[in-house]
């Protein structure tokens, strides 16, 4: 009986869905009317101080992957060798250059390191200025191993000594 109902509620969302798309494709000359990716950027953006501020760090990150993405294959590297050098799975690799997922720093601190890179990040307020560095020597502090905080630093990716920061 339990399954029975579940099924059926599952069955109203889908038609209900199928309506509001139906509805859609007739309102909008046959265009259903969806929120693109730039128009949520660019609402959020004017949404808020707050919003604005997400939005422009998630430009940042975006702008890290595109380079880490870069720098893989101008290296030669497949996604599975960089996912082996970096403790991952390939899946994984694959989820962030496409986009589907915003990762921690950390991941990318630790990319950034395989890779021979630095991440600097500066929203442009001294006091959100954080810069994580990766570090082969594991430490107990917190639980966590492989990083420690510094001192603040400047927006570029670069090239270096296998450090990565987030300003």
């Amino acid at each position: 009986m339990l399954m029975k109902k579940t099924r059926n509620r599952h069955h109203q969302g889908k038609s209900r869905l199928r309506k509001i798309v139906k509805r859609n494709l007739r309102s909008e000359n046959k265009m259903p009317n969806y929120l693109t990716h730039e128009r949520l950027l660019n609402e959020l953006k004017s949404s808020s101080d707050d919003a604005n501020q997400v939005v422009s760090m998630s430009e940042m990150v975006t702008d890290i992957i595109m380079r880490l993405i870069d720098e893989r294959v101008n290296q030669g590297l497949s996604q599975q060798k960089l996912a082996e050098m970096c403790g991952m799975k390939q899946s994984g690799i694959a989820r962030i250059e496409r986009l589907q997922v915003m990762p921690r720093i950390d991941t990318l601190a630790k990319m950034a390191f395989r890779l021979n890179l630095v991440i600097r990040l500066d929203d442009g307020q001294e006091r959100t200025k954080l810069v994580v560095v990766y570090d082969n020597q594991p430490s107990s502090m917190l639980g966590v191993s492989n990083f420690r905080v510094e001192g603040p630093c400047g927006p570029t990716l670069e090239e270096g000594e296998g450090s990565a920061c987030l300003a």
